[in-house]
């Protein structure tokens, strides 16, 4: 950009800008990246511009009416020598853009304060929180790349300084991190802790889940436990994964199923050899239910199937037939039942 003093309103209508932030463009990251360094002074600028960007992508409360138009009346009215000069010249399109631009900017800024209230735990800290049926994705402070899986939260500072990039996940996310030597990326989680430089890798830690798993899909990761020493820290290459088993404390590396893995991240659902307790468990988290069973022992049977963009009903048609069950579905609640067996001649 030719001027250094930029405004909101510039930066939240400026392409390259946008391709930084909503499309993850790597040039245009590079360049936002490189300008932030050569001005300083106008890096918190740009990170609020770059937060009311993602923040706009959910959904938010709107103003209401009145609230609007006293903000276009306020906006007409600061601007009004400028616009009859433009009109005066036949400079109409330039009036639209200006007007546009401000509108997006404080109609954004409103959406922001209305997300950001439930977001925000303590000072410096964000946490981006998806509730069960929902995903999300976004970037880091530091330009690395996160995809938030259903019934999961990310916590991470809003700049990371003291020498390294941590960041704390419930449940599952999938992350490509911008490689710097200098700062070490650490995901905390469930009394795992993953560094890694430039590299992608995807994470599932659920709270109520019995193990931690890390999956690396390239680059190199480092994998300990938070309170074990640091000589039974596992290393990780593409294509392996590490299982932690909470009771036990214990790291296992073995190969990966990456398909598998990262199927989530294409709306699929894979099951292999799942039990009953661990397809109900996923089923609630994918689509936000609460699922009950009368009569069905959790260990009686083990499923493997795969589903993309499937809805619930369906799903539970093809797993009840498969496992005899039936399903009554009311709202957010199901309720399972097995179906009488039946004498073989």
């Amino acid at each position: 950009m030719q001027n250094d003093d930029i405004r909101l309103e510039d930066l939240l209508t400026h392409p390259e800008f946008r391709k930084w932030v909503l499309h993850q463009d790597p040039m245009a990251a590079a360049f936002w990246t490189s300008w932030m360094k050569a001005h300083p002074e106008q890096r918190d600028k740009v990170l609020q511009a770059r937060s009311i960007l993602l923040k706009m992508q959910f959904s938010y409360e709107e103003p209401e009416e009145g609230v609007q138009e006293a903000l276009l009346t306020n906006i007409l009215h600061h601007d009004q020598p400028r616009l009859y000069r433009a009109a005066s010249s036949g400079k109409w399109i330039g009036i639209v853009i200006r007007v546009a631009a401000i509108l997006l900017f404080f109609f954004s800024v409103w959406g922001v304060h209305q997300l950001s209230q439930p977001d925000s735990k303590e000072a410096g800290l964000v946490t981006r929180v998806n509730p069960p049926g929902q995903r999300a994705q976004f970037l880091l402070p530091d330009g690395s790349k996160v995809w938030l899986s259903v019934a999961s939260q990310l916590t991470f500072p809003e700049e990371f300084t003291n020498g390294q990039r941590r960041v704390q996940l419930e449940g599952e996310a999938f992350f490509e991190v911008v490689e710097n030597p200098a700062q070490p990326f650490i995901v905390s989680a469930q009394g795992v802790d993953t560094r890694a430089l430039g590299t992608s890798f995807n994470i599932k830690a659920f709270r109520d889940d019995a193990l931690v798993q890390v999956v690396l899909a390239s680059g190199k990761v480092k994998v300990s436990h938070q309170e074990g020493a640091s000589e039974n820290a596992v290393l990780l290459s593409p294509g392996e994964e590490v299982w932690f088993e909470k009771n036990t404390n214990t790291l296992l590396k073995q190969p990966a199923d990456l398909k598998q893995a990262l199927a989530w991240k294409q709306n699929t659902l894979v099951f292999e050899k799942a039990s009953a307790e661990e397809v109900f468990t996923t089923l609630e988290r994918w689509y936000g239910v609460e699922i009950t069973s009368e009569g069905l022992s959790d260990n009686t049977w083990r499923f493997t199937g795969q589903f993309q963009d499937e809805n619930l009903e369906n799903i539970l048609l093809s797993i009840g037939y498969v496992k005899g069950f039936s399903y009554q579905l009311d709202h957010q609640s199901v309720v399972i039942t097995p179906l009488p067996k039946t004498d073989t001649p």
